[in-house]
């Protein structure tokens, strides 16, 4: 599903502030280390906004809110334990090549401009 994600905020951010990194590169290695994080799995999404790093469903909704709009109004999901939140992230995840997706992630080269390296 990540292309499709990827796709979708790039899509819908109106501002054009939000970037995106390959998670296998050294440049998000680099990132995250800066934050004393050192990323075991490559299974998740990751989100940095200033100095605040959030994974997998907490990931997701920090995102969508940030795109503005009406997505901010997604921030009544956490009032859903996180700990649930994650299961349905985990086993979405899990399932996510049901949906025609590749097993990695490529960035889409029209995105260049809004890809870190």
């Amino acid at each position: 599903m990540c292309n499709g994600f990827v796709d979708f905020v790039n899509k819908h951010d109106k501002l054009g502030t939000i970037m995106f990194c390959d998670i296998r590169s050294n440049k998000a290695k680099e990132l995250l280390s800066k934050h004393d994080f050192q990323l075991i799995n490559i299974d998740t999404i990751v989100f940095l906004n200033e100095s605040k790093l959030s994974f997998k469903s907490e990931a997701i909704l920090e995102i969508l809110i940030s795109l503005k709009g009406w997505f901010k109004c997604l921030v009544v999901l956490k009032i859903v334990p996180q700990k649930i939140r994650d299961y349905f992230y985990t086993e979405f995840a899990k399932r996510r090549l049901f949906f025609g997706e590749k097993l990695f992630c490529s960035m889409n080269s029209k995105l260049s401009n809004k890809i870190i390296k």
